[in-house]
């Protein structure tokens, strides 16, 4: 304030412009007191809206006087809220005392009333007050239904935010992260990256020096700085940590201060328009602050659909530039945000999902996860958390389906790691990850030849011959010798020796030991010392056996066949016996035997005696044929490879290939065969089939054909087959939505056309079309050219998937860039250094910039104009020779008035300036304008 009172003393210095040049320092405080507000009140105002009122120079008045003036409004307005909710608490105090009196009430109201005047005011306060309470109740009506409806929203949002089956969905209805939709709530780190719009504010403070000044990222990215002779500065895709280090060099020369004095924070960003599309929940075009991240974005947009992917998130440049945001990469460091900040025209495209697998049981964060490329079992655990503490890691279960069955896969985890491994999963599988089972102490063991084996808890003083009582040793057991297995402290193992029979006849035996926690009592049977010889019957016979070997050497050929069920009728007459040597198993010999007199003559020779560990094999005929098989492929249900026979017919191959499928041309199907000569080469002959929908051959040419080993049979699929293409038409046409294309070569207008045609709104100029197939994007399209000509270029072959987008036929016309506009309009009607005006009809750039923004700046170059069609494309002016031809303007278009290089001359240091008196008439005309703008702003406050 004291430099708004210093100021107002100089207006005695120029009675000449003004009759309020005779103010002094008590106008101010009167003008504001008349509204209620204080000097301290307006200053906190003011402050809030970024004005230091007493870093204010007299140059910067006609810029923020519409802002002081807005500022003491808004503060104006706000004491008289208060005012109004004080009196409305009051009246309704007294409101409540009219309409509940007390005796004494009553009796003054009766006898207070002496004259009719008296009377009349009492009316009138009742109606006020009448009016009053009317207010009251209207303000609490009010203020209950906005309640309601916050309630109702945060309903809404409690559904919103239902936890996803899928990690990484619940990212972006975290509440914690939020996204910014205004250009000043958003807090600028050093990584936010600056460009063309961006507001910075400029501050140094100390005892020597004072500064604080807002400057705006031009077009072409520079701080222009001359105003305080500074240079300018380029500051476009630089990080604002970086351009407080190059900003501080440069207000050093000039301001003397330290680096803790000097701060540069952004003050506003600017503002992006940004599409979202694919699976989210609320697809469209947002505007948002610059100061977003994709993943901020997509919070905008309520998140991810049930199927959208976490993994493959596409961002598309304006540019053409494109970037894959991995969620899971953000939320294992959110850093990487930063490598996604949004720019004008950025597309982002959620696909579906894709590989999804789940985990459950013993594992930190159990849910549904996408993996992409190369990431398996290992990656999965990493994402999930790691295992929990009871996880039982040497057998995780993978359950997964395979042709129409569940499976179930054992997997050593443990093991697995170990090696550096890796189990590679598949879609839909299901990890379970089990707990270890509960360990107890104290317990003995006891195995083997007894009735109750297992586990017995451990008592004090008990010994081998208590656990021997309650285990109740079986008969056919070994009782003079048993095991006792003890595990050290170490966990090593200790065998003691122990006789059984010793220690149940004598208990004071010193085999009978005291029982220790995990000890193991092994009993064996007598039967486990016996030799266990045998002989084994396998081959041609009905069932293979093994028979314990006859210590009286009684069984002969004939006897083991016998065993065996008997030979088979594809057995051959010829039998081996495999007799292997006693004291050496790896030597062994054959005995060849004539089976059918062996059996036929049990006196025969041949029917000899067989010796412990025998093996006979009978010989079956099938042993000398050669198996055939044929093979289906193609269009059936299920193709594979079966057995040949003889009376195996095309129509039986291919019904258990499961049939045709709907793709299958009946007309062509191909059986390759392999012509086998034991003399001439082998060759391959095709034969070409006709069939029916029911597999019967229908050609007389291969009425009778008969197939043959090793045959392949190929079921050709039917030309060009294929589902319904969907293409999606919006906007103004008489009937918008999804269409199938009907012909693979379908264009553009056969769409439109269908559609019935656009409506009398229809803006086809400024049609777009996007193509999701190979992420291509945009393409530039112009609709009314393929309207008028079917032939032309812009008459497109749809593809699936494609995006027709036709708006509202658009009237405005955007001028921007070097042109004279600055000094024409006034900084409201710049938006953002641009101005929109009315399509004037079919003119050429020029006179749009001639006539409604006087033309080029002395930083711009007519032959740099250029119009951007709201179709996207760009046309730019032609010189020929001494003419200038500029293009044509059309609804929405813009246009764009390219700056000219700069040539910076150096100057010698010592080389004095030459005074520039223009430029100290101009500044102190600035000052005196200043200074009536003052004027009027105080004349504003009274």
């Amino acid at each position: 304030m004291r430099r708004i009172f210093l100021f107002t003393f100089l207006l005695f210095l120029l009675q000449n412009l003004s009759a309020q040049a005779t103010l002094n320092p008590a106008v101010i405080t009167s003008a504001l007191a008349k509204k209620g507000i204080t000097e301290e009140e307006a200053r906190a105002k003011l402050k809030e809206k970024g004005i230091e009122i007493d870093n204010i120079k007299v140059e910067d008045y006609p810029r923020i006087a519409p802002r002081i003036e807005e500022a003491i409004a808004e503060l104006e307005r706000e004491k008289k809220a208060k005012l109004l909710l004080q009196e409305s608490i009051e009246d309704s105090n007294e409101v409540s005392d009219t309409l509940t009196p007390t005796n004494e009430g009553k009796k003054k109201r009766t006898t207070d009333n002496p004259k009719d005047q008296s009377k009349d005011v009492s009316k009138d306060n009742k109606k006020i007050r009448k009016a009053k309470i009317t207010e009251n109740q209207d303000s609490i009506k009010k203020a209950t239904a906005e309640k309601l409806a916050l309630k109702s929203d945060a309903k809404k949002d409690s559904i919103d935010k239902k936890q996803s089956e899928i990690y990484g969905h619940q990212a972006f209805k975290n509440e914690n992260i939020g996204v910014f939709k205004t250009n000043n709530d958003f807090k600028a780190t050093d990584a936010y990256v600056l460009n063309t719009g961006d507001k910075l504010t400029i501050t140094i403070s100390n005892s020597r020096a004072f500064y604080n000044k807002t400057f705006e990222v031009n077009k072409e990215g520079f701080l222009e700085l001359e105003k305080d002779n500074l240079q300018r500065v380029n500051v476009r895709s630089m990080t604002l940590g970086r351009a407080k280090k190059v900003l501080d060099d440069i207000f050093s020369r000039y301001y003397p201060h330290t680096p803790a004095d000097f701060n540069i924070s952004v003050s506003a960003t600017r503002m992006v328009a940004v599409n979202i599309v694919g699976e989210v929940i609320e697809p469209g075009t947002y505007t948002l602050s610059a100061g977003n991240s994709a993943f901020n974005a997509l919070i905008a947009a309520k998140g991810l659909s049930d199927i959208g992917s976490v993994r493959k998130i596409k961002l598309i440049r304006s540019t053409g530039e494109k970037k894959i945001l991995d969620v899971y990469e953000f939320l294992l460091d959110p850093s990487v945000s930063r490598d996604f900040s949004l720019s004008e025209g950025d597309y982002i495209f959620v696909p579906t999902i894709d590989k999804v697998v789940t985990i459950k049981g013993a594992i930190t964060r159990p849910m549904k996860y996408e993996l992409i490329g190369g990431e398996n079992l290992m990656k999965l655990v990493a994402y999930a958390g790691g295992f929990a503490d009871s996880a039982f890691q040497s057998n995780v279960q993978v359950k997964r389906f395979v042709d129409d069955r569940e499976k179930i896969i054992d997997v050593n985890y443990k093991d697995l790691k170990s090696r550096g491994g890796d189990f590679e999963l598949l879609k839909g599988d299901v990890i379970i990850v089990k707990n270890i089972p509960v360990q107890y102490e104290n317990f003995a063991t006891i195995v083997g030849a007894v009735e109750l084996k297992g586990q017995y808890e451990i008592t004090e003083g008990m010994r081998v011959s208590d656990l021997l009582k309650k285990a109740i040793v079986r008969k056919e057991a070994r009782t003079d010798v048993a095991y006792l297995t003890r595990t050290n402290a170490d966990m090593t193992k200790q065998l003691k020796t122990i006789n059984v029979d010793e220690i149940l006849k004598n208990p004071s035996s010193p085999d009978n030991f005291l029982l220790q926690s995990k000890d193991t009592l092994s009993i064996f049977t007598k039967e486990r010392f016996a030799r266990k010889d045998s002989i084994f019957v396998s081959g041609a016979v009905r069932v293979e056996i093994r028979y314990p070997y006859d210590a009286g050497r009684t069984v002969r050929v004939s006897d083991a066949i016998n065993l065996a069920g008997g030979a088979l009728p594809s057995a051959t007459n010829i039998a081996y016996i495999i007799r292997r040597d006693t004291f050496n198993a790896k030597l062994f010999e054959y005995v060849s035997i004539d089976l059918k007199t062996a059996i036929d003559n049990p006196n025969a020779k041949e029917n000899i005696k067989l010796m412990p560990n025998d093996s006979i094999y009978v010989l079956s005929k099938e042993d000398f044929v050669e198996e055939g098989y044929i093979r289906v492929t193609g269009s059936v249900r299920k193709p594979g490879e079966y057995r040949y026979a003889k009376s195996l017919t095309l129509y039986d191959a291919l019904l258990m290939a499961n049939g045709l499928k709907l793709e299958a041309a009946t007309n062509r199907v191909e059986v390759f065969r392999v012509i086998l000569d034991s003399i001439n080469p082998v060759r391959t002959v095709v034969a070409s089939i006709q069939i029916d929908k029911s597999m019967n051959i229908i050609d007389l040419k291969n009425r009778d054909f008969e197939l043959q080993p090793y045959d392949q049979i190929v079921v050709r699929s039917i030309p060009d087959f294929g589902f319904q293409k969907i293409v999606n038409l919006t906007g103004e046409v008489k009937y918008p939505g999804q269409y199938a294309l009907i012909d693979k070569n379908e264009k553009l207008t056969s769409i439109i056309q269908r559609a019935g045609g656009m409506t009398a709104e229809a803006f086809a100029d400024g049609a777009t079309l996007f193509r999701v197939q190979d992420d291509i994007g945009y393409v530039i399209v112009q609709l009314e050219d393929a309207l008028k000509n079917p032939t032309s270029y812009f008459n497109v072959i749809m593809k699936e998937g494609d995006v027709i987008d036709i708006p509202k036929s658009k009237d405005i016309v955007t001028i921007q860039g070097a042109t004279r506009a600055p000094e024409l309009y006034p900084e409201r009607v710049l938006s953002y250094g641009k101005i929109n005006i009315a399509y004037e009809g079919d003119h050429n750039a020029w006179y749009y910039v001639d006539k409604y923004a006087a033309g080029v700046s002395s930083e711009g170059r007519k032959r740099l104009i250029s119009v951007v069609h709201p179709n996207g494309e760009v046309k730019r002016t032609k010189d020929y020779f001494f003419f200038k031809i500029y293009p044509k303007v059309q609804k929405g278009s813009t246009i764009r008035v390219g700056y000219a290089e700069k040539k910076v001359e150096s100057k010698r240091k010592s080389e004095r300036k030459e005074i520039d008196w223009g430029k100290v008439l101009s500044d102190t005309v600035t000052q005196a304008t200043a200074l009536l703008t003052f004027i009027i702003l105080i004349q504003k406050l009274q």
